[in-house]
């Protein structure tokens, strides 16, 4: 697949003088945290109005971009001390609750066992909360998973999505408030570089496609998904993967608003984070049957072990991830687009690797989605 192309336009080549200025990795590190809080900050503002579910689509990238910019913010070199004063802490634990879930099982504060576990208790209280209350002949009516879907791909789960945000429901009343604090740190974080206003690029997401809902039981919905003797919660896991993929797929190329770099990190993050917890979920699983040889023949071709092993690869994931360049011997071209990391840590022009990462995660969301519904 070929991403719009790369461009250095949103690149500064200066630092508002009043928030300190700063070298060439000071700069960068701003730049980047800037670029993704706007991007973000136009799709969001674009999605009011609209179906509930691209606003809920996109809180993952948005609780990222907030927990990790803000740490920028707040760094000693690195940061702006005006406008972390302004950064509140509201939401702050599910703040950090959803960007720890956004990486998944790469993250050395959760295994693989204590994730099981917390899908495993999730879905208890769900189940209670909303099976058991009809009466006694429509009970086999009752749902406790709510899937929205998009070309046949989920893209938002309510019971994953309640173990990422702490919320019982996908309704207004529930996301509104997280909603209001993620804007608000977003539009802190968009000024970085000193540029104060935000101009917003419409987002039509009317044009991404239609968007169905459906209300499930999950024990029945998922009996036969992936592999039948699997463990509901570890299909909850995979559920969250495959949310996590369909959205960098099927929605963040459309969000872009001209600023195809802050998308292009988002998506690196996803890939590498997807496939390092599938990896791992298989791994963990005795038995396999041939309902997983698609899957398990990705994981052990040349491109993934491109994107999961390959040390220049993940070092720029960590940057796409974290922003923070602290490196004072790095040397960084402020005209360049992502000011040249890419090119300086894989040889590879960075439109090349935005098309393979892109292309990778397309197919990864397809095979997902067949091992789901098989």
């Amino acid at each position: 697949m070929t991403v719009p192309p790369m461009d250095a336009s949103s690149n500064p080549s200066h630092i508002d003088a009043g928030l300190g200025g700063g070298d060439a990795q000071v700069i960068a590190s701003r730049a980047m945290v800037a670029q993704d809080a706007k991007w973000l900050s136009n799709a969001l503002i674009s999605a009011r109005g609209e179906d509930g579910v691209w606003s809920i689509a996109l809180f993952g990238h948005a609780t990222r971009v907030v927990f990790e910019g803000s740490k920028i913010a707040r760094d000693e070199r690195l940061g702006v001390p005006a406008l972390a004063e302004l950064l509140t802490t509201q939401h702050a634990a599910e703040i950090e609750r959803s960007r720890q879930a956004s990486k998944l099982l790469d993250d050395k504060l959760i295994s693989l066992a204590e994730l099981r576990a917390e899908m495993a208790s999730t879905y208890a209280a769900h189940h209670a909360r909303f099976t058991g209350n009809a009466v006694w002949f429509a009970r086999g009516l009752e749902t406790d998973l709510a899937l929205a879907t998009l070309n046949d791909r989920v893209i938002a789960a309510s019971i994953p999505l309640d173990r990422r945000f702490g919320l019982e429901a996908l309704d207004e009343s529930s996301v509104m408030p997280l909603a209001e604090t993620l804007g608000s740190a977003l539009t802190v974080l968009a000024a970085m570089t000193g540029e104060t206003s935000i101009q917003v690029t419409p987002v039509d997401y009317q044009r991404i496609g239609r968007v169905t809902w459906r209300d499930r039981l999950a024990g029945r919905e998922l009996k036969r998904s992936y592999e039948s003797n699997m463990a509901i919660e570890t299909k909850f896991i995979l559920l969250l993967v495959e949310s996590e993929v369909a959205t960098s797929a099927e929605v963040l190329p459309h969000t872009a608003g001209g600023i195809q770099l802050s998308v292009f990190r988002s998506q690196t993050v996803v890939l590498f984070h997807a496939l390092s917890t599938i990896r791992a979920v298989l791994d963990a699983e005795p038995g396999l049957s041939a309902r997983s040889n698609p899957m398990l023949q990705f994981l052990q071709s040349e491109e993934a072990a491109y994107f999961l092993k390959d040390p220049a690869f993940r070092m720029v994931r960590n940057y796409a991830m974290h922003y923070g360049i602290r490196d004072p011997a790095f040397v960084l071209d402020l005209q360049a687009p992502m000011f040249g990391l890419v090119e300086s840590l894989t040889g590879e022009r960075i439109q090349e690797l935005a098309d393979q990462v892109a292309g990778s995660t397309i197919a990864l969301a397809d095979l997902l989605r067949d091992w789901r519904v098989q």
